[in-house]
C-alpha cells in the first residue's frame, strides 16, 4: 500500500477489519494466536518485538515436546516453526500439525534449503529464511491469517449449503 511517497505496512489488525467488511466473521472477533516454536530465547524475543504493535496473542515454546503438548490443548491460528529445534525433528511436528486447522510458517537458516522443500511438500504454508526483518514476518503472517480465515469461511459456507 502506498500513501504519498511512504509505504505503509499492512497490519494484522487491518486484516480483521477487511474480513469483517466482506461479511466473513470467522475468528475475527478475537485476536489471532501465533505459536512460535523456537529453541533460542533471544530469537523469540526479537520476533515478539517485531509483533509488539500487532493485536496478536503470542505464545513462545522452547521445545518440540512442549509444542506437541500445547497443541493437544489449543490450536493456534498460525505456527512459526523453527527447523533447528534441539529436542526433536521439526518435520515430525509439521506432520502432526497437518491434522489441525492452522497455517505453519517455517523459519529456516540458509543451510536448510532441502528441508524447506520437504516442509512445503508436507503442507507448510510458507517459509522465512533467517535472518529476517519485521516487515517480512508481518507480511507473511498477514497472508497466512488471511488464507486461514478465507479457508474457514469457505468451510462454513460449504457446511451450511449441504
Amino acid at each position: 500500500m502506498r500513501m504519498g511517497n511512504k509505504k505503509t505496512l499492512p497490519t494484522l489488525h487491518g486484516l480483521e477489519h477487511r474480513v469483517r467488511a466482506t461479511g466473513f466473521f470467522m475468528k475475527t472477533d478475537k485476536q489471532p494466536t501465533i505459536l512460535l516454536i523456537e529453541n533460542h530465547d533471544l530469537n523469540a524475543k526479537t520476533y515478539q518485538g517485531f509483533l509488539k504493535k500487532e493485536p496478536v496473542n503470542f505464545i513462545h515454546l522452547l521445545t518440540g515436546v512442549a509444542a506437541l503438548a500445547h497443541l493437544q490443548q489449543s490450536v493456534p491460528d498460525v505456527i512459526l516453526l523453527d527447523l533447528g529445534l534441539a529436542d526433536m525433528d521439526a518435520m515430525d511436528i509439521l506432520k502432526h500439525v497437518q491434522q489441525l486447522e492452522c497455517a505453519v510458517i517455517i523459519l529456516s537458516s540458509p543451510d536448510t534449503a532441502a528441508v524447506v522443500d520437504d516442509a512445503m511438500c508436507e503442507g507448510a504454508y510458507d517459509f522465512i529464511e533467517k535472518p529476517f526483518n519485521a516487515r517480512r514476518l508481518i507480511v507473511t503472517l498477514h497472508n497466512a491469517l488471511r488464507q486461514h480465515q478465507l479457508s474457514q469461511a469457505t468451510d462454513f459456507i460449504e457446511l451450511n449449503n449441504n
